[in-house]
């Protein structure tokens, strides 16, 4: 859902034209989520399936060659790693948005893979400079706590635990948007749609 809504605004941010208007907004996003999340299990189920058939097949080298396989599976994430940019903000069904995703990622292979590696390990990072105060702090509460606090013991857990879930939800989200502007830079690259508008807007 989260996916969904992020890639809805910034597809109507690059139209340059954001609705007001939660029902326009919202507008085929929540069918498009359902779509995607069915495509990523469609994509998962069949290699968790190999990986199956692989590991009763093998035996004992099953783990040699999931670490051999390791590399593939690497390259194939990175490859669909702009499979939700493409879906939503230029309206490719599903197929086509994986295709578009391919071959965006065509010749950019480790630029993406970059991309994607510092900006989840920058805001990993960020998200733990919250998460482990927030540790910290209910630890020491239910640390000093005495016999009687037990009853409130799985209310503060509940309490820290959507917390937790709370600030590395806005730190996902600072993810998807970073992929999202950089599926803007390699359509620009390998499309110059940019360049071409302003183009005709000269005439």
């Amino acid at each position: 859902m989260l996916l969904s809504v992020i890639h809805q605004h910034l597809k109507f941010a690059a139209q340059g034209d954001i609705p007001s208007d939660l029902g326009h907004f919202s507008k085929g996003m929540f069918s498009k989520g359902i779509i995607m999340v069915l495509t990523y299990i469609g994509i998962a189920v069949p290699v968790y399936i190999v990986f199956f058939v692989l590991a009763l097949i093998l035996g004992e080298l099953a783990f040699v060659a999931f670490l051999l396989m390791f590399p593939l599976i690497i390259y194939g994430v990175v490859k669909l790693l702009l499979f939700p940019s493409a879906y939503f903000i230029e309206d490719l069904s599903p197929s086509d948005a994986i295709k578009r995703s391919w071959n965006l990622t065509q010749d950019n292979f480790w630029f993406t893979f970059v991309v994607y590696f510092v900006v989840a390990m920058l805001f990993g990072f960020l998200s733990y400079l919250f998460i482990v105060p927030i540790m910290v702090v209910f630890g020491i509460i239910m640390g000093i706590g005495d016999a009687s606090f037990e009853s409130s013991f799985g209310v503060l857990m509940g309490l820290m635990y959507g917390m937790l879930y709370f600030f590395q939800l806005i730190f996902s989200s600072a993810q998807f948007i970073s992929l999202g502007l950089h599926f803007f830079n390699l359509r620009e690259r390998k499309d110059g749609t940019g360049l071409r508008e302003q183009i005709d807007q000269l005439g």
